[in-house]
């Protein structure tokens, strides 16, 4: 996502929970937290995973919806 002016600072802006979804059934519970860079526009997301080997997996046998 891109906000309207670079930002003077790099911080976090906020923690939350949050589910990931691999098509209609899959769900990973984990926390997400929103960054933003010093002399950036963009407004990022981190989420923390515990189990980073089986969300790939899951993604390689999913299908792709358009």
């Amino acid at each position: 996502m891109e906000l309207d002016e670079r930002q003077g600072e790099s911080h976090a802006v906020n923690l939350v929970p949050a589910r990931l979804r691999v098509d209609d059934t899959t769900r990973h519970e984990s926390m997400a937290e929103f960054i933003i860079e010093r002399g950036d526009k963009g407004f990022y997301t981190h989420f923390y995973l515990n189990d980073l080997s089986s969300l790939i997996e899951e993604m390689r046998e999913g299908a792709l919806f358009i």
